[in-house]
């Protein structure tokens, strides 16, 4: 009999090994490792085999009809006889049927026979695509864990990295193989290869090769077939097995940029999508996976994907393809799908800006793709490329349906303030929906130029519309509870409970944060929880770190400060800030050592949010004695967390400080008024100075002198005023830009500081 030793250390696939198990334990005989080129099949055979006590190993890789996969039958097992009277003499014997997939029809047909005149023989196949038989039991083998360096694939990777370079790259670069890992959709076939550059190329390298006309997914060295000694040629197998109508299916959906659903199949494959994704799932080109709203999402795998890219650019029928593309993402109804459906979908809508044309339908795509893509700020690309896309598409949208153009200028009034609320309001006519969006938009904008007067006129007019656009509601209860009208956006909000789970995690985020107002701590904490919970998906992250730091300032507000640290440094694991944020809160604690390396580990490339956090964070530590300042400082942390979701994801704009530093203006807009606090804003203008000069931290007999150039007094006395005046400016709005540390006071390196010398 023949047995494979194995040639590597295996890893993971400890769930299909299960699998394996239980199916043959429950008395199946024939059982199928189905999966797509690369995936590792013949690898997981081979370790259950190693298992057997008997077992033979048959390579129907060249098998082509009944004689040849016969005579491959007769050779494992060593015999003469026909390959049905050696297998009914074997006795118990696992026989492993290797790549059947060139030959699925005739072992469909020979299988029933040996197993009939085999008893006591049980066959495991490899193949990909299942056999169809009754007695079949079909084990799905799909890519390995990716999620995180101590997943399976990044640990394939980094050990047959190890064995050829002799290097430990997770430990170089863990980003880098992590990326690379994802890139190759965690195939083990193509970890293998890709670990086989490694003696002459980095993870960063390969990545940047993938795809390239000199592929490195490409390696003789390693003792593979023929068939498998690049990924490319491993499909070229599978694709040389399709019929005609599934060659077309398959470069058709090489349009999708990323998963897509059926309803966008059936718009570019047409009547025939379900059908022709079936057969293509079945041959393993195609992976299927549930979405988690009840039904499911397919795609292509990379490889797959780069191997049918050239055939689509080339097909006679590709502009058609790419208009039903277009059109299916950008159609206004899309307009009106769930936050989780723009995010799923991201990458078919970035494919629609690259390829949208200057003819109405694709001006029509471009203003639908970016209107889409705003409602998902953190997944759309920098704030200065969102402008730019809404610049070009607003230029000549005369054509776009009146949503879109409406919808296009709200977008407008959030990232570049000016006159679009005006055309907005223009263009809406007897709309009750968008009437209501405007206004609600009217009212955002309103509030961060502290008009609170007017934004409640415009955020009431809102509501009496009975808006049903989740966004919009939320919009509104928002400008609610900041104009000190909690209780109206509570009942505003109420009516969404039904909604979406993205939608319904946001809303129950939204009622803590009133909870916490009417000071009902209890009822807050239930209901961040809640909103946690429901929060999972890639397009709640923002929502998702929110309640997580509201989590925290409940806590802390409760005298929580373990539960506070833990649920502040989740906030900040949300979005890939932790380990800045979890030294600041060991400082919190009592380790007073870890506050500069809390500031140092965020350091000056971190997002704008991450700086606030450790900076309100830092002033618990310098102050612990003073306990009622510091809950007002946590009370306002929750408003400011509402401000930044009213005003998006993107990086606050600078502090600026007049002449003299008379006043201060915030980047939320507000203004602050020390003209007539002298000694305040004497220290604080030398504060200025010394961050603008880049100088140390000024002590505090130094700022005394500074703010009562007339008196005298030293020591503990002069400590006390000091400590007292810039108590009094963090109180007034300044607590995120004043730092305190051994040496004295000084303003945050994390913050972007101006000066404007103009009397205005």
């Amino acid at each position: 009999m023949t047995r494979l030793a194995e040639a590597t250390p295996f890893v993971g696939r400890t769930r299909e090994l299960a699998h394996l198990r239980r199916a043959f334990l429950a008395g199946h005989r024939v059982v199928t490792l189905r999966g797509s080129a690369g995936a590792g099949k013949t690898r997981l055979a081979q370790r259950y085999a190693s298992f057997q006590a008997r077992h033979a190993w048959v390579d129907a890789a060249e098998a082509r009809d009944a004689d040849t996969l016969g005579s491959a039958v007769q050779e494992a097992l060593g015999v003469e006889a026909e390959a049905v009277d050696g297998l009914a003499s074997a006795g118990k014997l696992l026989v492993v049927l290797d790549n059947l997939e060139q030959v699925a029809e005739v072992a469909a047909e020979l299988l029933p026979q040996w197993r009939e005149a085999a008893p006591d023989v049980r066959f495991l196949i490899t193949s990909r695509t299942r056999l169809k038989l009754p007695e079949e039991q079909v084990v799905p083998v799909g890519p390995m864990p990716m999620n995180g360096a101590k997943s399976d694939a990044v640990r394939l990777f980094a050990s047959r990295a190890m064995a050829v370079c002799g290097r430990d790259l997770l430990a170089e670069d863990a980003d880098a193989v992590i990326e690379l890992v994802r890139r190759l959709d965690g195939l083990p076939l193509a970890l293998a290869l890709a670990a086989g550059r490694t003696p002459s190329m980095g993870p960063r390298e390969i990545l940047d090769r993938i795809g390239a006309a000199v592929d490195p997914l490409h390696d003789d060295s390693l003792d593979l077939p023929a068939r498998q000694a690049t990924l490319q040629a491993a499909i070229a197998w599978s694709w040389d097995l399709l019929d005609e109508d599934e060659r077309s299916a398959l470069v058709r959906c090489g349009v999708f940029a990323g998963d897509f659903d059926l309803q966008a199949a059936e718009a570019v494959l047409g009547a025939e999508a379900s059908d022709a994704l079936q057969a293509l799932c079945d041959d393993s080109l195609v992976h299927v996976a549930p979405d988690g709203l009840g039904g499911v999402r397919y795609r292509l795998y990379e490889a797959v994907r780069d191997f049918v890219r050239p055939l689509l650019d080339v097909h006679l029928n590709a502009e058609d393809i790419h208009r039903r593309h277009s059109e299916h993402f950008a159609s206004v109804a899309a307009l009106d799908r769930t936050l989780a459906w723009t995010a799923h979908n991201r990458h078919h809508l970035f494919a629609i800006l690259q390829r949208s044309g200057g003819d109405p339908a694709g001006r029509t795509a471009f203003l639908a793709a970016t209107v889409l893509l705003a409602r998902v700020p953190h997944l759309a690309g920098t704030l200065a490329d969102q402008k730019q896309r809404l610049q070009q598409a607003l230029a000549n949208d005369d054509a776009c349906p009146v949503v879109l153009r409406v919808r296009g200028r709200l977008v407008r009034a959030i990232l570049t303030p000016g006159d679009a609320l005006e055309d907005a309001f223009a263009l809406v006519g007897d709309d009750e929906a968008l009437v209501s969006a405007v206004h609600a938009r009217r009212a955002t904008v309103l509030l961060a130029e502290d008009d609170r007067t007017s934004a409640l006129k415009f955020a009431r007019g809102g509501a009496a519309f009975s808006p049903a656009d989740p966004d919009v509601v939320r919009e509104l209860a928002r400008v609610l509870i900041l104009c000190d009208r909690p209780q109206d956006g509570e009942s505003l909000l109420s009516g969404l409970h039904a909604a979406d789970d993205d939608v319904r995690g946001a809303v129950y985020a939204d009622l803590a944060r009133i909870a916490v107002l009417k000071g009902d701590l209890v009822a807050a904490r239930a209901r961040c929880l809640d909103a946690i919970e429901l929060l999972e998906g890639p397009e709640s992250v923002p929502d998702r770190a929110d309640a997580h730091r509201l989590l925290a300032a409940i806590h802390w507000l409760s005298g929580e400060l373990p539960e506070a640290a833990s649920a502040a440094t989740a906030a900040l694991d949300v979005r890939g800030w932790r380990h800045g944020l979890a030294l600041a809160l060991r400082a919190a604690l009592g380790d007073t050592d870890a506050w500069e390396d809390a500031h140092r580990a965020v350091g000056p490339s971190a997002p704008a949010a991450a700086h606030q956090v450790l900076a309100r964070w830092s002033l618990l530590v310098t102050e612990p004695d003073e306990a009622p300042g510091r809950a007002r400082t946590v009370e306002g942390r929750i408003v400011d967390v509402i401000r930044a979701m009213l005003h998006g994801s993107g990086a606050p704009s600078a502090w600026v400080v007049g002449a003299d530093s008379r006043w201060v203006r915030t980047p939320d807009g507000e203004e602050i008024d020390l003209s007539r606090r002298g000694a305040m804003r004497r220290i604080l203008d030398a504060l200025v100075e010394r961050r603008v000069a880049g100088g140390d931290a000024l002590e505090t007999d130094d700022l005394f002198t500074i703010g009562w150039p007339d008196q005298a007094i030293r020591g503990d006395s002069a400590a006390h005023r000091v400590r007292v005046a810039v108590s009094s400016l963090r109180t007034l709005g300044l607590s995120e830009i004043i730092c305190k540390d051994e040496d004295g006071y000084s303003l945050s390196t994390d913050v972007e500081i101006r000066r404007d010398n103009n009397d205005a």
